[in-house]
């Protein structure tokens, strides 16, 4: 590179489970992974470098490794990718501890290792194990990878439901850990409003804070028949129990005429999902089907740890017979950019800001992080229109793009029930402009509206942002940029099958920028059950996979959900059940001999560990496939050994007549599929 803007340097060995130092030279100096300039990810195979360029230079990579490995075998570079640094995602990280993976809210997985365009398909993918629950599942799962439980260290799927339930479930095994209920969950007829049928329970995406053990939640609850309450909870991620006592949200605003307006537990939810920065917890509020429009007004609340309100911005100030200009998005997420600004969109209701009023209805709003007072916003030409007929700009969300090498570096892309998307400048939204001029882009026509948001994906072909409006097929987006440098987004490809209501709000996972891991996932509502769709992030009208995941109970299918996709995994909420999706689907089958017969005497079985849990262990076999091997012999015998995920083993033990595998000992092996024994 020939400027001096901080870049990553990711090298990829073809060792998964190689150990050994990163050195790169440039600049006539000697960069080790183990210093300062240097972050190693929790992947081994996966060296990352953030480094800052001061003139045009050649790049001389070097990797030492200690490990030992068998004739023929080795470490050799897979390939390695120079990109822009993001200080949002600085060192790769296997957890999931919010809704879209990220602050900017992209969807985007970057460090899923595991499923690619090739292995994901209908006779290696398919459906693992059905999670059961006991409500709707709106909000999005969460995950936390190999985290110290007081069962011990696993994968940890976090589920949370409208029947006020959190659980926790072994992500790679599905077996149940921990359950909790919240309390009495709020009876739909009582609310006075159908959308989610028959209770209100918790409805936003909960956020995990790993550093201090905790999920941060919102539960509404009903303990008696129209005593209707909504509490934020502070969770110890361990053992599910309050670590500080629940809050009732609270919030007032006096409006300019002297009277005020007060949060109203009965016709107002926390309904987009949670952010989490600066130490702080952010809540998006919004109302049960615009009830009581002219008596409640939309609100942004900030939290501290001890669950302190130590923030709050009320959509709507000055008086008027229509308020409300809710915070709710679909399940959405506020969206937090680098320079520490709020990000959200409000829907129906009052809007007077052009004139200097404090009144924010059908605009996307960009908030200081103490939720003082908007620094900016952009409110579409027609705002009048779309309240008129209840097509709220407020029922998506905005994402944030990560900053362009471009003349205007910091973008916003958003969408709602109208079926244009606006491209914005972050740093000057645009205001509300004739012709919605202060845009700097707008593309109509994308089909019916969307409930919920887009994605992203930066590939080895570029960059793409991906979004599917209601009855229409999945478009995917190149971003480019215009004859002044200005980005854009230029339709790429279509998909194949058109959505149901409120179209879908898919994610993206990849192994970094390597060619042939990028995967478009979304849960298409068109019918019942649910259908999880897998498209190639290059070119959405190729399909990789089709497959049914769970049903929606309520009649109107707003079951507008969101997939999880992680370490090679993919889970689908639905209605009492999340749909878990994997390599290998439910034909897993133990190792066979010659002409499919199970070989005599002992068996030999060698994979790339994908889980493990207390008595299971999950390997990932050289043809794409996934086994479940039983350890409890070689626990008892004391021949396990240490079994990091991610590191390959040849598995020694025995097949009972019902085709189990159990282990008697496990030997270390090289992490080349190539070099394996034969399985037997």
């Amino acid at each position: 590179p020939a400027d001096s803007a901080t870049r990553v340097l990711r090298l990829y060995v073809t060792s998964s489970a190689a150990r050994g130092a990163l050195t790169v030279h440039l600049d006539g100096r000697t960069y080790a992974d183990a210093s300062l300039t240097g972050l190693r990810s929790a992947r081994d195979g996966v060296y990352t470098l953030v480094y800052r360029a001061r003139v045009p230079q050649r790049i001389d990579v070097e990797f030492t490794t200690a490990s030992t490995f068998s004739a023929g075998g080795g470490v050799g570079f897979r390939a390695a990718t120079l990109a822009p640094f993001a200080r949002v995602s600085a060192a790769p990280s296997l957890d999931e501890a919010t809704y879209h993976n990220d602050k900017l809210r992209t969807g985007w997985n970057p460090n899923e290792s595991i499923l690619n365009t090739t292995n994901v398909s209908p006779s290696t993918f398919g459906l693992l194990k059905t999670l059961t629950v006991d409500g709707n599942v709106l909000a999005q799962p969460l995950y936390l990878s190999q985290y110290p439980l007081p069962s011990g260290t696993q994968n940890v799927l976090i589920v949370a439901t409208e029947h006020d339930s959190i659980y926790e479930f072994n992500a790679d095994s599905g077996d149940l850990i921990k359950q909790v209920s919240l309390g009495q969950s709020q009876s739909s007829n009582d609310v006075g409003c159908q959308d989610i049928r028959p209770e209100y329970g918790i409805t936003s995406t909960p956020v995990i804070d790993r550093a201090k053990g905790r999920i941060y939640v919102v539960a509404g609850v009903e303990p008696t028949a129209f005593n209707f309450h909504t509490k934020l909870h502070a969770l110890d991620i361990g053992t599910l129990q309050d670590v500080v006592s629940p809050v009732e949200i609270k919030a007032t605003v006096t409006l300019s005429n002297g009277s005020t307006r007060s949060f109203d537990p009965h016709n107002q939810m926390n309904r987009a999902s949670m952010a989490f920065a600066n130490q702080s917890i952010y809540l998006g509020i919004g109302s049960h089907c615009d009830n009581n429009p002219g008596n409640i007004v939309g609100w942004v609340l900030r939290y501290n740890a001890s669950l302190q309100r130590i923030g709050k911005f009320a959509t709507t100030e000055d008086t008027d017979s229509y308020l409300l200009s809710s915070v709710w998005m679909t399940g959405f997420a506020p969206a937090i950019d680098e320079g520490g600004n709020l990000y959200a969109i409000t829907g129906n209701g009052s809007f007077d800001a052009e004139n200097g009023g404090k009144n924010f209805g059908e605009s996307v709003i960009r908030l200081p992080l103490d939720l003082s007072q908007p620094s900016d916003y952009f409110t579409p030409d027609d705002w009048s229109d779309l309240n008129n007929g209840d097509v709220d700009f407020g029922s998506g969300g905005v994402m944030l793009l990560p900053p362009q090498q471009a003349a205007v570096r910091q973008i916003a892309i958003a969408q709602g029930k109208a079926s244009t998307i606006f491209v914005l400048n972050r740093h000057n939204l645009g205001k509300e402009t004739s012709n919605d001029a202060g845009a700097l882009q707008t593309i109509p026509n994308t089909g019916g509206g969307v409930w919920g948001g887009p994605t992203y994906y930066s590939g080895p072909t570029g960059q793409f942002v991906y979004y599917q409006a209601g009855g229409a097929r999945l478009l995917s987006f190149a971003v480019v940029q215009n004859s002044s440098g200005v980005p854009q987004l230029q339709l790429s490809s279509t998909g194949s099958s058109f959505s149901g209501y409120g179209g879908s709000t898919p994610v993206v996972s990849s192994d970094g920028q390597m060619p042939g891991t990028g995967i478009v996932w979304l849960v298409n509502r068109a019918s019942n059950p649910l259908v999880l769709e897998a498209y190639d992030a290059t070119d959405v009208s190729k399909l990789l996979f089709s497959g049914a995941a769970g049903s929606w109970g309520n009649p109107q299918q707003n079951g507008f959900v969101t997939p999880l996709v992680a370490n090679g995994n993919v889970y689908v909420p639905a209605t009492n059940t999340v749909s878990m999706f994997g390599l290998g689907g439910t034909d897993i089958a133990p190792p066979a001999g010659p002409g499919g017969a199970l070989a005599p005497g002992e068996h030999r079985i060698t994979g790339t560990i994908v889980g493990v849990a207390a008595s299971t262990l999950t390997l990932r076999l050289r043809d794409g496939r996934n086994a479940k091997i039983d350890l409890t012999l070689a626990r008892a015998a004391q021949h396990l050994g240490i079994l990091p995920v991610g590191h390959a083993v040849t598995v020694y033990g025995s097949i009972d007549r019902a085709g189990a595998f159990h282990a008697t000992s496990i030997g270390h092996t090289s992490p080349n599929p190539a070099n394996w024994s034969p399985d037997r």
